[in-house]
């Protein structure tokens, strides 16, 4: 029984790390007699690379938060953390002079301080693009294009008939 429970926690503690060595860049591992290590054994013993793991794909990541909307996120979480405590709104204006805006915003919001953080810095994000993509002026081919389907729609059109009383 103690041999099936050890070999079941060896089993456990191996995928747990296992688990924990995904997050890291692309990296070789060993496996030097019953030791697994990222580097090949020493003494001349024998070698065998049981596994790379592979870094996480780029298209998945998510975007840098600026500095702004980090700052904004972790004011935010304070915020939470304050309300969570008691703290009112108006105490939180006043005492901690936080800008009745977000203020305003945390309280709106539902969910634990992580969640209202991220989506502070997610809006925060989304309001920086909105406001790049309308600096970088609007998207003409979108706009000729909307207009060449307009035209072609207009000219499929059947004219309408000519009313009798302009014979």
């Amino acid at each position: 029984m103690n041999a099936l429970l050890r070999d079941a926690l060896r089993v456990v503690a191996a995928v747990g790390l296992g688990g924990l060595a995904l997050p890291l860049a692309a990296q070789t591992m060993y496996r030097c007699g019953s030791v697994y290590q990222d580097r090949p054994c020493a003494n001349a013993q024998e070698s065998r690379i049981v596994g790379r793991a592979q870094p996480a794909d780029p298209a998945h990541a998510r975007p840098a938060l600026e500095a702004d909307c980090a700052a904004l996120g972790e004011a935010a979480q304070r915020i939470m953390w304050r309300r969570e405590a008691g703290m009112t709104a108006a105490e939180q204006q006043s005492v901690h002079r936080e800008p009745a805006n977000l203020v305003a915003d945390v309280y709106r919001r539902r969910g634990g301080s992580v969640q209202v953080r991220q989506g502070i810095e997610g809006d925060c994000m989304a309001e920086r693009q909105r406001a790049a993509q309308a600096a970088a002026g609007p998207d003409m081919g979108a706009l000729l294009d909307a207009v060449a389907r307009l035209r072609a729609a207009a000219a499929s059109a059947p004219m309408p008939a000519a009313k009798a009383s302009q014979r």
